[in-house]
């Protein structure tokens, strides 16, 4: 191996070997890709087979011989683009992203200024400026950095919502006590841990429960900022939702706006309490603000139709809030990690760390993003790639993109509507999952109530964790092409315990319908087998789970 050969030289001949290199991954990790299924071959194994290579070797190796060990590692990952991968709000990424974003790594960008970067740079400033349009804002006072991911984009949040409140606490720290950060129930949990990140603690955040619609409950909301501003707390954050993962809800942005400066008014505050909504899925379906539903282009069906105009209506709002968090790497279809946190006021931003700069004003050699980023080092993946895909699709692309996965789907759970043996939870869902669960037979002929699920909640929990078990083990045997989820916390609204359920979350653009069909008959299938192989009643809720199936 010649050291020399493994450098780029800004020559079309190193283009030509990372070429040959992907070839060579290519052929030693396809042969794990056997059959028509969502999930590569390899055995599930203790990680002390992986990790016992865990010598440098005294002499260097061919690349040839390295791609040979490496191969194995790619074991059992994921084929997003696959019509039975249904496991998470985890889609393909675009190749065109995907190429751009890996050249760049050829010049090895530090994304925390401008200088080891050349112009790649000014791509997170045009993406920032396109996000700050498409959310309603003025682009010159807007400001955006790309971060590590979503949690990221909120703990940048409550961090401005902080130092808007006490600007000296960059220097004198925070009186924990003194600080308190809302979201609903329905929020996603980082939302809690950020404020342990931040040293505010977990019990600074109070969780605000949800109305009949799965939304911020405002009267609630109302009553617990009253009495804690009364108190002498001060409100630093409204998180609100901008498209929960499994049901893409989306909070009243426009009344929890009017409700903070109706209270800032009556109580006379001395600080401007920050509206953050956590739209990593949600932002997407701010593209709709261009589509004609009248004339209906795309030929979306009405109730679809509906369904996501309803959507986008509500996410539209997202130009009340002070910032909001996207992630490309999900309805943006980049690769990870490509998440941008979205600030109305750009001093807001900046004044986390000593200067405020019209980016409109700078020239190359004065960007520099780590005088006020969490972030030191920063990767040129998340501008580079997001910039590639907003450029490629623009509005339409991703109007499409879109529908066709919200109409995915529709498909299951229409299809699973018609099967008497399961019981879709989220009919009315504006997202892309569908929430289910399997029916027990001994509640055959009983007619499906709320107060029935309640009743038999602990019941239906443990049998459809069970049923899902057998599904994975089915897809171990390769009896099965397809990939589900479960989610065990999840509960209906008005339900004290939780009930479960079961998660088909389709998010590939290019999933063939016939394919997902056939993965929902073989649903049915499995079901019925389960039923056979491993019944189960009450009695029997507390048996241990036998992971060997038949």
């Amino acid at each position: 191996m010649k050291i020399e050969e493994q450098f780029f030289k800004g020559k079309k001949e190193d283009i030509n070997n990372i070429n040959n290199m992907f070839n060579m991954l290519y052929d030693r990790i396809s042969v794990y890709d056997t059959g028509d299924y969502p999930v590569l071959a390899g055995e599930k194994l203790q990680y002390s087979e992986f990790i016992k290579e865990d010598r440098i070797e005294e002499k260097s190796k061919e690349v040839s011989e390295v791609f040979d060990e490496i191969s194995k590692y790619f074991q059992r990952a994921i084929k997003w683009e696959h019509s039975g991968c249904m496991l998470n709000i985890t889609p393909p990424a675009n190749l065109a992203s995907i190429a751009t974003a890996l050249y760049s790594l050829l010049y090895n960008p530090n994304c925390s200024q401008d200088e080891p970067t050349g112009y790649m740079l000014a791509m997170e400033l045009a993406v920032v400026r396109m996000m700050a349009k498409l959310a309603g804002w003025k682009p010159d006072n807007s400001s955006g950095i790309f971060t590590f991911g979503g949690k990221g984009t909120n703990l940048y949040a409550v961090k401005m919502a902080i130092n808007k409140i006490n600007s000296k606490c960059k220097t004198d720290g925070v009186k924990v006590d003194d600080f308190f950060v809302v979201s609903s129930e329905k929020a996603h949990p980082c939302h809690k841990e950020i404020c342990d990140w931040l040293g505010l603690g977990k019990n600074s955040h109070i969780t605000i429960p949800v109305a009949s619609d799965g939304r911020m409950n405002m009267e609630i909301l109302e009553n617990i900022l009253r009495d804690k501003i009364e108190a002498g707390k001060k409100l630093a954050c409204i998180m609100l939702s901008g498209g929960t993962t499994n049901e893409n809800l989306v909070d009243p942005i426009k009344e929890v706006y009017d409700l903070r400066q109706k209270l800032v008014e009556e109580y006379n505050l001395n600080y401007m309490p920050h509206i953050h909504v956590d739209a990593v899925i949600g932002w997407a379906w701010l593209f709709y603000s261009k589509y004609d539903f009248e004339n209906n282009r795309l030929n979306i069906p009405t109730g679809t139709k509906k369904k996501i105009q309803r959507m986008y209506n509500r996410i539209k709002d997202i130009k009340y809030s002070d910032s909001y968090g996207a992630d490309f790497h999900k309805t943006g279809y980049c690769p990870y990690v490509s998440s941008i946190l979205m600030v109305s006021d750009r001093t807001c931003l900046q004044g986390l760390g000593d200067k405020d700069r019209e980016y409109s004003t700078l020239k190359c050699g004065e960007y520099s993003p780590f005088e006020y980023s969490l972030e030191l080092t920063r990767s040129s993946i998340g501008p580079v790639a997001a910039f590639t895909a907003l450029r490629l699709f623009g509005y339409e692309g991703y109007q499409e993109i879109l529908y066709k996965v919200f109409y995915e789907g529709e498909f299951i759970r229409e299809f699973l509507n018609q099967q008497k043996d399961f019981c879709v939870l989220n009919n009315a869902t504006e997202g892309f999952a569908s929430l289910f669960i399997a029916l027990p037979k001994s509640l055959d002929g009983m007619e499906i109530t709320n107060e029935l699920l309640m009743e038999k909640a602990e019941f239906i929990q443990d049998y459809n964790h069970r049923f899902f078990l057998y599904l994975n083990e089915s897809l171990e045997n390769r009896k099965v092409n397809f990939k589900i989820s479960f989610s065990k916390s999840f509960k209906l609204f008005g339900m004290e315990k939780y009930i479960g359920a079961l998660k088909a979350y389709q998010t590939s653009p290019i999933a063939d319908l016939d394919e997902v069909r056939k993965c929902l008959e073989c649903l049915i299938v499995l079901k019925e087998e389960f039923d056979i192989y491993k019944p189960l009643v009450e009695d029997d809720i507390n048996r241990p789970i036998d992971f060997v199936y038949r």
